[in-house]
């Protein structure tokens, strides 16, 4: 990882599947506020074993204005259960996905993707454990790392398994009438006692690091929309 917190690029190289996939993007340094110290009651390597290329958003006005997501929903996590595999490339192991369901607290924006006052929601389970054809990260460690009760904001998009193989079992993990849902680079919130923290990569800018809380992030969204044209 080459991180210039000072500088204008910022770049981080991680492995996605058998690819070295490189995500850079403009940063700025937070220079009235501390960033929030790693949670250390959440696992988030959970959620960092995968990340493309992306333009880092530096605070939630900045983040709403991009429009990449169908949905934002403040909740918490209710409950996980297995997703469906998508075979990427012929004879290789299946990526294994998991689902999380997420109770609903504030439906900011809904896009389409709340059932029930819950979303559910796609993440990659990470590599394989050698040949034994399961995931390195199967629903205990999830449920453990990411226990339900936690409190969690996401913003939302389709999911496009579809586009990246074929799909085994596209239901898997969801009940009747439900849409699945999926996260960008910075799709995901985590909050504690320092602060909001970023679930699938670090945040910088004091856009961020001055919230201290996941409902000031929602509050600071809410106004985003309010002022944005159309809002």
């Amino acid at each position: 990882m080459n991180d210039r917190k000072h500088g204008k690029t910022r770049c981080l190289a991680v492995i996605a599947g058998a690819l070295l996939v490189s995500s850079c993007s403009t940063v700025t340094t937070a220079r009235g506020c501390v960033p929030a110290p790693t949670p250390t009651t959440i696992d988030l390597t959970l959620l960092r074993a995968q990340i493309g290329d992306y333009d880092a958003a530096h605070s939630p006005q900045e983040l709403v204005k991009k429009f990449d997501h169908r949905a934002i929903v403040l909740g918490e996590v209710e409950a996980y259960a297995q997703g469906h595999d998508v075979h990427e490339l012929e004879g290789a192991e299946p990526s294994r996905h998991v689902v999380m369901r997420v109770r609903v607290i504030d439906a900011i924006r809904p896009g389409g993707f709340v059932t029930d006052g819950r979303v559910y929601v796609d993440f990659w389970q990470g590599g394989m454990q050698g040949s034994t054809g399961l995931p390195r990260s199967p629903l205990e460690r999830w449920r453990a790392g990411i226990p339900a009760g936690t409190k969690i904001m996401l913003f939302l998009h389709e999911d496009l398994a579809a586009g990246r193989g074929r799909v085994k079992n596209p239901r898997a993990g969801l009940p009747p009438g439900a849409k699945l849902a999926a996260v960008g680079a910075q799709g995901v919130f985590f909050e504690t006692a320092g602060g909001v923290v970023g679930g699938m990569d670090d945040l910088y800018g004091d856009g961020w690091n001055c919230l201290k809380s996941l409902d000031e992030l929602r509050t600071a969204v809410k106004r985003a929309i309010a002022s944005a044209p159309g809002g």
